[in-house]
């Protein structure tokens, strides 16, 4: 996270009640005692927000979202949507957050437009999907995040794509550094190629993170979905 300037204010946190100066006062005093980059007090408002005001988890958190960030420049690094690799992939996966909120939580929309297993690169899709998540922070930062992904169309040779080094920066990243809470995850069209690739996942992932992970065959009631 740069030093930049968002679209809100961390007097507006405050005056929701997400989180109180004095709380933000004292991260801000803490940092000065780490070597990392010094967040704006936005920053450490979304952090604050999503770590439930805990003071000592977020501090553990930034600490965490700075070492895997720098620790992991492959899908950190060069995060720029112009970049050649970035709009292939782009060409590749519909990733994106509806304009619309649930209950609080940003949806994340997930969907494979190519069918074509050598143009899928795990890389990138972090890369993609990440940036996508810390975009839907710049205004109003949403209560959690709810991940819907459209497993349709994958087939087994994408699971040969996947790197286990990529899989767990991106889920620790998810559950130990990102200023977002992790809300369901939804998994529609699930099949057997679902299942592997949770499995595969399942290993980088805590009890109360996979508590949320549920899987909808093709089908399925939307009743259910939206409960």
């Amino acid at each position: 996270m740069s030093t930049i300037q968002l679209g809100f204010k961390a007097e507006d946190l405050i005056k929701a009640n997400r989180t109180t100066e004095e709380d933000i006062a004292a991260i801000r005093g803490w940092q000065k005692s780490i070597r990392r980059p010094k967040l704006t007090d936005e920053q450490i408002g979304l952090f604050l927000v999503s770590c439930r005001n805990d003071r000592e988890y977020t501090k553990k958190t930034i600490e965490t979202y700075f070492e895997v960030k720098l620790g992991h420049q492959e899908i950190f690094g060069d995060r720029n949507i112009d970049n050649s690799d970035l709009k292939r992939m782009c060409e590749v996966l519909s990733v994106g957050v509806l304009p619309k909120r649930y209950e609080g939580s940003a949806i994340l929309f997930v969907c494979l437009r190519d069918t074509n297993y050598r143009n899928y690169d795990m890389r990138l899709y972090a890369q993609l999907v990440t940036m996508t998540l810390e975009a839907s922070l710049f205004h109003d930062p949403p209560e959690t995040v709810t991940t819907v992904f459209d497993s349709k169309r994958y087939s087994f040779m994408h699971l040969v794509k996947l790197r286990l080094g990529v899989i767990k920066a991106l889920t620790t990243f998810y559950q130990h550094a990102m200023p977002l809470q992790l809300g369901r995850t939804c998994v529609l069209n699930a099949n057997f190629i679902a299942e592997a690739g949770l499995n595969l996942f399942k290993p980088f992932l805590n009890s109360e993170v996979l508590d949320k992970v549920e899987m909808y065959r093709a089908g399925a009631s939307f009743d259910e979905f939206h409960k």
